[in-house]
């Protein structure tokens, strides 16, 4: 029995690591090239697919060329021109896309927007973006888009929705219609035309217009056909749920994968996305930190839960895996067919086949590969996937470098490798106050230059000249992050900038770094660390209310009951003491919030990274009874 299992699980892990050599295209210069190419080339591949009932409906890269095609021609009877704005509030959907490649198609330029985004900041960025034409996904807001038609303060001259009928004028449809039968021919834009006009979450203040050219976002595309070159496959499918408002979705996911003809199922919403990779079963997971989490702690809790045998048997296949995983650590970066010892692989292909093979079932059956983009992994989290079968390319970036600067190849681990390599024709530095160049080794703000780079701030010379600098004839971006480039090369982020604090010993704090700690927690949803100008620092906490209820045998969770408390606060002591935080970035005390944070209550950007100030202001009143003892649970990190 155990010879047949192995010799299945061979085949399984064999079957697993067989990569086809799929053609690269040519280096794109502009997103017209890149779409036309694309619909040519795969024709009759499926592109884009909804879902209907209990199955996704697919269109065609052929259907999809001739709806660019007809919504280009409707643009352009609506008057959009070479330069002109087109803005979108929409989720993803097969008519973004077709609205902004249309739009490249004319010179223009898209201005995406979130369906959650506040009204306010709506109307902000259509009139600050100077938007001709505006599509909205829902009906809903059609009323408050016909007034800015009226507006003589902003430029909206058309509003389209995608879900109203023919009968009534802001019909999408009925553009479709137009442009079929008025077609206008595609113009290959400049690389230095204006691609997309992308305006930041407003973490800080008002949200600023980040202007991608072609050039910034061709060259990440390109970039990643040069890393990724060794995985693609000719039935690489998705399930799309990172926004394509955001730069990481629509770099990363929409146009590099559609760019190699990949299949891309649309998630209903990010809510359905557990319930869709089944159906869409896709082989390539592109996602945040925040998803990789939850799906680690899931894992992490049906272990905790499950019979002496399962948790004895889960053990050694960890043991395996983690073997397997350092001896692949001690080869070169880059290359997916490098293997382990005979005797390693086969003791890691029977525990692939036993244990590891059901976890990849339960989120599909055939991802093999993933993408982490937003935030930093945490090198556990990293680990357990890549254990069970599911590399990760860690990426780092920001929207305004359009967006990788830096990345973790395929098949690396990341700390132990030591670091982030440099992104395919961009260059890092570490620079001081003074923006003078460190030497390697040296602590200091990231700055980066190349290809990828902003144009500039739409409208705000000011706030450019503040992150914008030429030297030895080149042009930099400050990350406004902290890191040091070691001697090999390998960029190691260490914080933030804005992020960092400091106690009231002077010692500065990343609290970045503790939070992913606690984050390891299966106990703990979400977690933010304040200690700015105080003697400790605390945590604010939202905990995970299932794998607790299953651990107490409780029905309701009330993070303040004593059971709940010590089981929680004994979890985070034991993710923080394996984390190596050192003794003063440790927190002292802890408090459980009732409510996650969210997109919906303001303290969480639609990328899903905290609005630090918002969280400290919304509970100013509960962090100052925990400084004075009255409210809050005590940690203790360390022994007396």
């Amino acid at each position: 029995m155990r010879k047949f299992l192995l010799r299945q699980a061979t085949a399984l892990c064999t079957s697993q690591l067989r990569f086809y050599a799929v053609e690269l295209p040519k280096p794109f210069t502009n997103l017209v090239e890149l779409q036309q190419h694309a619909c040519k080339t795969y024709a009759k591949k499926n592109m884009f697919g909804t879902r209907r009932g209990g199955e996704f409906k697919w269109v065609t890269y052929a259907e999809f060329g001739e709806m660019v095609d007809n919504v280009r021609g409707g643009l352009a009877n609506a008057g959009v021109k070479h330069n002109d704005s087109v803005a979108v509030i929409a989720n993803n959907r097969v008519e973004w896309a077709a609205c902004a490649y249309a739009a490249h198609g004319l010179g223009a330029h898209i201005v995406p927007m979130y369906e959650v985004q506040k009204p306010s900041e709506w109307q902000h960025i259509v009139k600050d973006s100077g938007a001709v034409v505006l599509f909205v996904a829902s009906k809903g807001l059609l009323p408050m888009a016909d007034k800015w038609i009226e507006d003589k303060t902003m430029n909206v001259k058309r509003v389209f929705c995608y879900e109203v009928g023919a009968a009534d004028h802001h019909c999408f449809q009925n553009c479709m219609e137009t442009g079929k039968k008025n077609p206008v021919k595609a113009t290959v834009p400049d690389p230095d035309t204006l691609a997309a006009l992308i305006y930041t979450s407003g973490t800080t203040g008002v949200p600023k217009g980040v202007e991608l050219t072609h050039r910034n976002i061709a060259s990440n595309v390109n970039g990643l056909h040069q890393i990724c070159k060794d995985f693609y496959t000719d039935d690489d499918t998705l399930l799309s749920f990172l926004p394509w408002a955001h730069v990481y979705g629509q770099t990363v996911e929409l146009h590099h994968f559609i760019s190699m003809g990949a299949s891309l199922g649309i998630a209903t919403s990010p809510q359905h996305v557990l319930e869709e990779i089944p159906i869409v079963k896709p082989t390539i997971l592109i996602a945040v930190p925040t998803v990789f989490n939850k799906i680690y702690a899931g894992i992490q809790n049906q272990i905790a839960t499950a019979s002496p045998l399962k948790k004895f048997i889960f053990k050694r296949a960890l043991a395996a895996a983690t073997a397997r995983r350092k001896e692949l650590d001690q080869h070169p970066v880059g290359s997916l067919n490098v293997k382990a010892s005979a005797a390693t692989e086969k003791k890691y292909q029977f525990y692939d086949k036993l244990v590891f093979s059901k976890i990849r079932e339960k989120m599909g059956g055939r991802i093999r590969m993933a993408f982490s983009g937003g935030a930093a992994l945490h090198k556990d989290v990293q680990a357990l996937f890549m254990d069970i079968g599911i590399s990760i390319m860690e990426g780092y970036g920001l929207t305004e470098t359009a967006p990788i600067i830096a990345v973790a190849p395929y098949g690396q681990t990341l700390y132990l490798q030591g670091g982030l390599g440099f992104f395919p024709g961009v260059e890092l530095e570490i620079m001081d106050g003074d923006e003078n160049f460190l030497p390697r080794g040296e602590e200091g703000e990231i700055v980066a230059t190349g290809p990828n780079i902003m144009k500039q701030y739409h409208s705000l010379p000011e706030a450019t000249a503040e992150v914008i600098f030429e030297k030895n004839g080149k042009r930099y971006f400050k990350t406004g992050d902290m890191g040091i480039i070691t001697k090999e090369n390998k960029l190691r982020i260490t914080g933030r900038v804005k992020e960092l604090y400091k106690l009231e010993n002077g010692k500065w704090v990343a609290p970045v770094v503790t939070e992913m700690a606690v984050c390891n927690s299966r106990f703990v949803s979400q977690v933010m660390m304040y200690g700015a100008n105080k003697n400790y620092n605390i945590l604010l906490c939202a905990v995970n209310h299932e794998p607790i209820k299953k651990q107490l045998g409780l029905t309701t969770v009330n993070p303040d009951d004593s059971a709940v408390a010590k089981l929680v606060i004994e979890d985070i002591q034991h993710v923080l003491v394996k984390g190596n935080i050192k003794k003063y970035e440790a927190p002292q005390r802890v408090f459980f919030i009732k409510e996650e944070f969210s997109v919906e209550n303001g303290l969480l950007t639609n990328k899903l990274s905290m609005k630090r100030n918002l969280i400290v202001k919304k509970y100013e009143n509960e962090i100052q009874a925990v400084y004075a003892g009255t409210a809050g649970h005590a940690l203790k990190m360390f022994k007396e």
